[in-house]
């Protein structure tokens, strides 16, 4: 029985049968199904697989530039609304944090457990100085009127720090002083009212979770967060500064009057919807940008206030 099968003509299959440009072609063609690009026009940038999105931010001036924070791929920009992506370096570390500097939109910060600033648009960065050494920078925020005027959330997941949770620079971040701060409670969003500085919200931990300050950061008030969730990331409507929205561990959900009472804002979004990031498009209100998912999280636009939402495939507009 052996020697008949070994006296079988040899069976070719249609892939042994290919040359090897076409086997190369066929690999790259499985390739590209199993790990779809960031972006398909001519000319751009594929990254793959797509990136599982930390942060969002949006700049002030230019609608069409985006930013994203990756969770290992660093920090990546679209200046033509989302076609084509370049990276801007942090490769293989995780991006929890990016904000543009609401007066000049050249400035952008970014934090990694530690904070950097870059005054070119995202092509070269500067470490500042932390505030606390010992603990890790989640997210920053800017005052919208004074650019050297800092807010920056620190500690998330410390359960052995010292003092951490919000502090505030009002030097370009050379030197820092605690704003809202306790023992093992780190904070992870910090937001400025657009139209009153001195307007300040921040979620805290274990403790509060959600506070708001009148007067740039010197005294706190505690807010009721959503019921029975965890904030993980904050928003303002810039047209409607009483408009807030918050990513929770269980979708949006988006306040009409400051904080004191809210209400889901997740149709459109997937089941397993935790949501890490939200950010809110200066020149259209009612754009809010979120990354939502459980394990990879995907972008997710509404374009009516947060009423439902759209995957966005990295095609941001």
């Amino acid at each position: 029985m052996g020697a008949n099968l070994a006296c079988r003509p040899k069976k070719v299959s249609r892939v042994s049968r290919l040359s090897p440009f076409a086997l190369l072609l066929v690999v790259f063609v499985i390739t590209q199904l199993s790990h779809p690009v960031v972006s398909t026009p001519a000319g751009a940038r594929a990254v793959r697989p797509p990136p599982s999105v930390q942060a969002i931010a949006t700049d002030p001036e230019n609608t069409l530039a985006v930013y994203v924070g990756t969770l290992k791929q660093g920090i990546l920009k679209s200046d033509d609304g989302g076609r084509r992506w370049h990276a801007l370096g942090f490769a293989r570390r995780p991006v929890s944090g990016i904000t543009v500097d609401p007066r000049n939109s050249r400035t952008v910060y970014a934090a990694d457990g530690r904070l950097f600033r870059s005054a070119d648009g995202g092509s070269t960065w500067h470490e500042l100085r932390s505030p606390n050494p010992r603990i890790g920078v989640a997210a920053v925020a800017v005052d919208p009127t004074r650019s050297d005027t800092l807010y920056a959330a620190t500690g998330t997941g410390c359960t052995a720090c010292d003092v951490s949770g919000l502090f505030k620079s009002t030097d370009d971040g050379r030197n820092w002083r605690a704003s809202l701060a306790f023992l093992e409670a780190g904070a992870s969003a910090v937001v400025v009212d657009p139209r009153n500085p001195e307007r300040v919200y921040a979620n805290l931990g274990r403790y509060t979770d959600l506070s708001v300050s009148i007067d740039g950061g010197v005294r706190w008030k505690d807010l009721r967060p959503p019921p029975n969730q965890h904030i993980e990331t904050l928003a303002i409507d810039p047209a409607n500064t009483q408009t807030l929205y918050a990513g929770t561990g269980d979708g949006v959900f988006k306040s009409a009057d400051r904080g004191l009472t809210w209400r889901p804002a997740s149709a459109g979004l997937p089941k397993r919807r935790d949501v890490n990031a939200l950010a809110t498009d200066a020149q259209h209100p009612g754009v809010i940008y979120a990354s939502v998912g459980w394990d990879h999280h995907d972008v997710f636009r509404s374009t009516n206030a947060g009423r439902n939402w759209k995957r966005l495939n990295w095609s941001l507009r």
